[in-house]
């Protein structure tokens, strides 16, 4: 194991492993959240992104985590192993929670991304009204969107919103994403 692509949905340990195989294997660990956003959580252009990710892969020996599925056939390209990390429901709902505490004001970008996350979970495990919630919340933090990853959790978030016609909450959140998107 010479160049390690660690993916997998958000929340899974991505980061944690892509650490400690770094330890292991003596090995440059890059997180692409932490190359992808600034520290304002706005994003690098596509383009620029991808041009960042093959000069990470021409090195002879790397560890890196992270989601980014648009352009992962780079790393996927080159790498040897690949590691797929996956957890049960319960455990990312506790995580995201975890994380969504964890933010302070100082942080109500990473806040909100959590908070979308949490929401489409939470959506998809058949409790819209309590997505509503953590969703609007998340909606209060991002403010003005920033990045397309950002607006893609979202647009996700959306869909699970569809899936509720008949709640009330359900058609006030699909309002209310249409109009963080549009704005």
């Amino acid at each position: 194991m010479r160049k390690v692509a660690v993916v997998g949905c958000g929340g899974s340990g991505k980061s944690y492993l892509a650490l400690k195989l770094g330890k292991i294997l003596d090995a440059p660990v890059t997180h692409l959240d932490a190359a992808f956003y600034d520290d304002k959580w706005s994003a690098l252009p596509l383009d620029e992104f991808a041009k960042l990710q093959r000069k990470l892969v021409a090195k002879p020996q790397w560890v890196s985590d992270g989601i980014c599925n648009s352009i992962l056939h780079i790393r996927l390209e080159s790498c040897d192993t690949v590691i797929h990390m996956d957890q049960d429901p319960g455990q990312a709902q506790r995580r995201f929670g975890i994380a969504i505490a964890g933010n302070d004001d100082g942080y109500a970008r990473s806040r909100a991304i959590s908070g979308t996350k949490l929401a489409s979970l939470l959506m998809t495990r058949g409790d819209p009204q309590h997505a509503a919630v953590v969703r609007h919340r998340a909606l209060d933090d991002a403010g003005g969107l920033t990045s397309w990853r950002a607006a893609d959790d979202l647009k996700e978030l959306g869909r699970f919103a569809a899936r509720h016609r008949r709640l009330l909450e359900g058609a006030y959140l699909r309002d209310r994403i249409s109009a963080t998107l549009l704005a």
